[in-house]
């Protein structure tokens, strides 16, 4: 679906038609199933000024949806059309004015109109969600639309400004499922990347799952919440577990690319590398420019030795995350033989960015002063690390790069016990452990190849089960 026109004549509406845009993408993919797939908003956004031609061929698909729309006070005017991109042919057209408390119904009226107009069959079970869309408090609605982009964002102000919006839209309509699930969404991210210390955004996430869940026990977007809920440093990472919930969300919704992402990321914590990348091309097929999956691929090359192909896919991908991104460009330089350049990367990330949050690049510079031959300055390092990652979601790659530099330092004790540490806080990706040259110092060591053992036979149970 290309991104409606806002025609309000006020920019500041800007977010309306993008939030609107995303709801009729989710709303038609929801409703079509595996019958069908549905591109995102995000892929299209890049195509917008381009023929419809060749937007069908970048994104290799048959049809688009194109329309407008223009917001005054609590109304609404929507005009949507469905064209046939290689033929530009147009199939259907249609407009709708209404209340912006129907707005939860008209997402479902076209969603159900586009189905029938591409030959799509609809379940009983769908025809009945979509017969029951709820009516929504205007202003909540709004605020929903505000705070749907920043409830995803890694960004903190945003992230922040996002929260407002949404408690106060369920605050003004308690029955509005949706902000109750990308507020949950805003907390886990808040919490995982922002402020691991404070305990009770998990809870606060749980709970706005929970109301979720009653107000529609089959939105898919909730499973994936719950999924990354139990995904966490402060719940011990039980991987099963997640996986359970973001295959339920799936089941509901196959063309949740984020889902997708998400369950190829846990696949790849866990070393189940052939998994992950096909959950990767899957969620790069339905939304062809998130940079999230593009940085994920390039971290699969890097778990699999391949690191030059590695090094090119992370180039672009920065903004993901660009903690993580920096420790693994950093690793990926190191292990070609490029250690300068790797050197360079870590102590301009630092000079920019001093909290180090994760503990990652502090990690990093640990291991390039081991190698350099100077472990003072790498147990210094270290230490900045711990400090500074204590608590992070993200905190057992800091750990694995730590149990590294004590590897190139020849000391096993700890190399084990820091590799231990990040295989027992999610991250036991046994291919990586098994081929890393940087550890090349404990192949021997009685107490690494039994901790190997038992986590090839992990690994192996879960590549037969998962």
């Amino acid at each position: 679906m290309l991104p409606l026109q806002n025609l309000s004549g006020d920019p500041a509406q800007d977010y309306f038609a993008a939030g609107m845009t995303d709801a009729l993408t989710t709303e038609l993919a929801r409703t079509v199933g595996n019958s069908l797939e549905v591109r995102s908003r995000a892929s299209a956004t890049k195509f917008k000024d381009m023929p419809l031609s060749q937007i069908a061929r970048e994104l290799n698909v048959d049809a688009v949806i194109e329309g407008s729309v223009a917001r005054s006070g609590n109304r609404v005017r929507i005009i949507a059309q469905l064209i046939q991109a290689k033929a530009d042919k147009h199939l259907w057209a249609d407009s709708y004015d209404r209340d912006l408390g129907d707005m939860l119904s008209l997402e479902r009226e076209i969603a159900v109109t586009v189905a029938r107009q591409v030959q799509i069959k609809l379940s009983p079970q769908i025809q009945a969600r979509l017969a029951a869309a709820p009516r929504v408090d205007p202003q909540a609605y709004d605020l929903y639309q505000r705070g749907r982009y920043g409830g995803f964002s890694n960004n903190r102000q945003d992230l922040v400004a996002a929260i407002g919006f949404l408690e106060q839209a369920i605050q003004l309509d308690p029955n509005l499922a949706a902000a109750h699930a990308v507020l949950a969404r805003a907390y886990v991210n808040e919490a995982f990347l922002l402020e691991p210390q404070e305990e009770d955004l998990e809870r606060k996430a749980t709970d706005e799952v929970n109301r979720a869940l009653k107000l529609d026990p089959d939105l898919a977007d909730v499973y994936l919440v719950r999924g990354l809920i139990y995904w966490t440093h402060r719940n011990g990472f039980p991987h099963e577990r997640a996986i359970v919930e973001i295959k339920r969300a799936l089941e509901l919704d196959p063309n949740l690319a984020e889902a997708h992402h998400w369950l190829g990321a846990i696949y790849g914590h866990i070393g189940l590398l052939d998994k992950a990348e096909h959950e990767f091309r899957t969620a790069l097929q339905l939304d062809p420019t998130n940079v999230g999956v593009r940085y994920r691929i390039a971290m699969n090359l890097f778990q699999r030795g391949r690191l030059e192909e590695a090094i090119s896919g992370l180039e672009g991908t920065q903004r993901y995350s660009p903690a993580l991104w920096h420790l693994h460009m950093a690793e990926a330089l190191f292990q070609v033989g490029r250690k300068q350049e790797a050197a360079v990367l870590i102590r301009d990330y630092l000079r920019d960015n001093p909290r180090d949050e994760g503990g990652v690049g502090n990690a990093m510079q640990a291991l390039l002063y081991a190698d350099a031959g100077q472990p003072a300055l790498a147990e210094r390092s270290i230490h900045a690390a711990i400090q500074k990652g204590k608590d992070f979601g993200h905190f057992h790659h800091a750990a694995y790069t730590i149990g590294s530099t004590y590897a190139v330092m020849n000391q096993p004790k700890d190399a084990v016990r820091w590799l231990r540490a990040s295989a027992e806080d999610g991250f036991p990706c046994y291919p990586l452990y098994e081929r890393d040259l940087a550890l090349q110092n404990l192949r021997r060591d009685p107490d690494f190849l039994q901790f190997m053992a038992a986590m090839r036979s992990d690994w192996e149970r879960r590549r037969a089960t998962l």
